[in-house]
Parts: structure tokens; C-alpha cells; sequence
């Protein structure tokens, strides 16, 4: 199947800024449902230890990714803190999960466009299900940009460009309707949107569609890669029988050399 550059209604310009941050937000309490971050840490986790980074500047955040969960897999056994930034910073989902208390997340509350990143933001970089979103020139300028810095660079898909990933998109629909009630922050306008017409059950099915129609296989990332000396790159898939979801990754840094 070959790879197709569409649009997606919430990753426009024109998108209503209301209904972009109820789609984030929604989008991401489903995603994290299925506890796909479990099977990143471990690779996430291995690079960071590599590298010996301790800040994360996680790209792309919308509704505020699966931190909340996945700093403590990361963190066991050094703290770690994560800034999160998106071109389309949903505030309010940021400002929620942070009244749970301090853990480590914080964000950086004006847009960043993830290809002129500030140089000021030093870490390794995440890419949580949104890197399908760039066509392969802007993807790999993004890769080389890492690459160049010396910054370590991990991105993480859900969306899968196969016939199971196209079917699995009836899912998240269902799962807006299911879990919006327990989605961050509520509003009665998100309900009427949900329940009433529902906008964001339609836009979760068809840019869930699109994501996997834009997604990339493991070595069509790997070939987007720099070849820099000294640096690192996997690519590959993550499967546990017990999830219903498969992950896939690449992972870029340059060690540490022994003290």
C-alpha cells in the first residue's frame, strides 16, 4: 500500500481552535487507553540512558501525549522532566493534566513549529503519533536538524499504513463516545459536538483513516535518516500480545563516551 500525503481536518489552519483542542484532547485519552506507551518506554528509556539526558521536549504534543503515565516508566531510577510544545498549543488540556500535581511535565505555552525548533530547547526529542503528518522532505529535515545538534530523537506511531490499521480506525469513533465524559477539560459545547452532531466522532474516523494512509513503515524512517558518524538509528515495530495496538519506532542519538 502506497503511501498517501492527505489532509487532516484537525492539522489545518482553518480548523476551528475549539474544536481542534476537543479532537486532541479526546484523540489522546483513546490512544492512551490502550496503554501504548508501555511499549515504548523501554526503547525510549534505553536511549535516554545512552545519552545521558535527563530533559525531554516531546514535539507535537496536542492533547498532551502520554506523559502523565509515561514519565514515571521512564523516571524509576533518575527524575526526568518533559516540556511540552505543539504548532497548536491546546492550553486547556495542558493546564489540567498539570492541576494533578508536579510531576515533571510542563509546557511551553506559545506555538513551536517542530522544524525551527528554539535552540534554546535542549533534550532528546519525542514525536508521539504526529510525525505522519510531514511529507518525507520536511520529515527528514527534521531527522538531519536532530542529527546536526546532537540531540536525540525518538518518534513513536500508533497509525499503520495496512488493512488492519485502516479497519482498526472504526474504533475511535466509538472510543470519543465512550470516553469523552472522562476526557480533559469538559465542556458542554465538546458534548453537543460529540452527542448532539457528531463532528468529533467524524473527525476522529476520518483523520484516524488519513493517519494511516500517511504513516510510515520502519524502513521507509530508517531511510529518511542521516548517516552521522558516531550516531545511532533503530527502527523497527513493538508488539505485546496483551496489547491490542502495535507500535512503531525509530530511535537516533549519539552516545556518551566513558568517563
Amino acid at each position: 500500500m502506497r503511501r498517501s500525503q492527505l489532509i487532516e481536518f484537525h492539522d489545518s489552519e482553518w480548523f476551528p481552535l475549539s474544536l481542534r483542542d476537543a479532537v486532541t484532547s479526546t484523540l489522546q485519552h483513546v490512544l492512551n487507553s490502550t496503554r501504548y506507551y508501555e511499549l515504548a518506554a523501554p526503547i525510549l528509556a534505553s536511549g535516554m540512558r545512552a545519552t545521558e539526558s535527563d530533559r525531554v521536549i516531546d514535539l507535537c504534543s496536542g492533547g498532551g501525549g502520554p506523559w502523565q503515565k509515561l514519565i514515571r516508566l521512564i523516571g524509576e531510577s533518575e527524575p526526568v522532566s518533559v516540556l511540552l510544545t505543539d504548532k497548536f498549543p491546546n492550553l486547556a488540556c495542558f493546564d489540567s493534566n498539570q492541576s494533578h500535581g508536579d510531576n515533571g511535565v510542563d509546557y511551553f505555552p506559545q506555538s513551536v513549529d517542530a522544524e525551527a525548533i528554539p535552540s534554546s530547547f535542549c533534550g532528546f526529542r519525542t514525536f508521539f503519533n504526529c510525525f505522519h503528518h510531514f511529507p518525507p522532505d520536511r520529515a527528514r529535515r527534521i531527522l538531519c536538524s536532530a542529527a546536526a545538534q546532537g540531540e536525540g530523537i525518538a518518534i513513536f506511531e500508533v497509525p499503520e499504513r495496512s488493512w488492519r490499521g485502516i479497519c482498526s480506525t472504526i474504533l475511535m469513533p466509538l472510543g470519543a463516545i465512550a470516553l469523552l465524559p472522562s476526557a480533559c477539560p469538559f465542556r458542554l459545547s465538546t458534548l453537543f459536538w460529540t452527542y448532539i452532531i457528531p463532528v468529533i466522532p467524524f473527525v476522529m474516523w476520518f483523520d484516524g483513516l488519513v493517519s494511516c494512509l500517511r504513516a510510515y513503515a520502519p524502513d521507509e524512517l530508517r531511510a529518511m535518516a542521516p548517516a552521522v558518524s558516531a550516531y545511532t538509528w533503530k527502527s523497527g515495530t513493538l508488539r505485546d500480545r496483551f496489547s491490542p495496538v502495535s507500535v512503531t519506532y525509530l530511535i537516533g542519538y549519539a552516545e556518551k563516551p566513558p568517563s
